[in-house]
């Protein structure tokens, strides 16, 4: 398309939608209108772009008022020229993961009508008894209307979003997976090095420690090396965080909640894996203790 302004042609993602569209997808009006059920045919040609589009190419400007050129590649004819009426809120029509693109929306009364539509329908019953109705009403609207696919909206997010569900599982099942042989792991080191200490620990005790003393010295042992892993970690986990962003979906790599909810799993997994061990020790018996080799 042509913009206002610019010299050269510039990539603006298109879509032709009905009055009512933003308001049904809760897409928030900036400035100016919406699209009204006059901005038929015989109108004047009317746009609404998103605040991508106004940030990158009207800043400093007005936006409503302004005027873009574009023709579809399929009419022949000349460009035709469009007064944008309003600025809408920006949203991800292609892809939930990538920033917003520059975006302009025309009426759909306007423009020649492609062969592939959505309708996008509100209601207030459960969406899985509200088909049949749906169904109904669009076989007495055009009895030959092919109706490729009803579904709920939240199963179109769960397609788009499945490469992202299917790595959340695998990681999620390698992570469990760690975290057990974690726990196995300082369960056995802690459980040797108890057991190496034994006389040590008895006579500690025969010199008056007591056995919330000892279990104190075991839990502080096991988990010294425990934090010392999880603070290398956090600092990696920010290094990395370029890496994973194009894997996620509605949390940021570095969110605190996600971050300080793994340390503590991790926290409590070693300290159930230390416990045993540490219980062990508090429990010994000072002169059986000082009879061990």
């Amino acid at each position: 398309m042509r913009v206002e302004g610019q010299d050269e042609l510039v990539s603006i993602v298109q879509s032709r939608v009905v009055p009512g569209f933003f308001a049904t997808l809760e897409i928030e009006l900036l400035d100016g209108r919406s699209f009204l059920d006059t901005d038929a045919a015989d109108a004047p040609d009317v746009a609404v772009i998103n605040e991508e589009l106004a940030r990158r190419f009207f800043a400093g400007r007005e936006t409503v008022g302004g005027r873009l050129w574009w023709n579809d590649d399929m009419v022949e004819g000349p460009e035709r020229e469009f007064e944008i009426v309003g600025v809408v809120r920006d949203a991800r029509p292609e892809d939930f993961l990538a920033a917003a693109p520059a975006m302009v929306y025309f009426p759909y009364a306007q423009h020649r009508y492609p062969t592939g539509s959505a309708l996008l329908v509100t209601t207030k019953l459960d969406p899985a008894s509200s088909l049949p109705l749906l169904h109904r009403w669009l076989r007495d609207f055009e009895p030959y209307l092919a109706i490729v696919n009803v579904l709920p909206y939240t199963e179109v997010v769960r397609g788009f979003l499945y490469t992202q569900r299917m790595n959340a599982e695998m990681f999620s099942a390698l992570a469990f997976l760690g975290l057990a042989l974690a726990a196995i792991g300082i369960f056995s080191v802690v459980s040797l090095a108890v057991s190496r200490r034994t006389r040590e620990i008895g006579v500690r005790m025969a010199l008056g420690a007591k056995r919330s003393d000892v279990g104190r010295l075991i839990l502080r042992r096991a988990l010294t090396p425990v934090l010392f892993g999880l603070v290398v970690g956090l600092v990696v986990s920010f290094g990395v965080t370029r890496l994973v962003r194009g894997l996620l979906y509605g949390v940021e790599p570095t969110d605190p909640l996600s971050l300080a909810g793994g340390a503590i799993v991790l926290v409590l997994a070693a300290v159930l894996a230390a416990y045993v061990p540490a219980h062990r020790a508090a429990t010994v018996d000072p002169v059986a203790a000082l009879r061990t080799d």
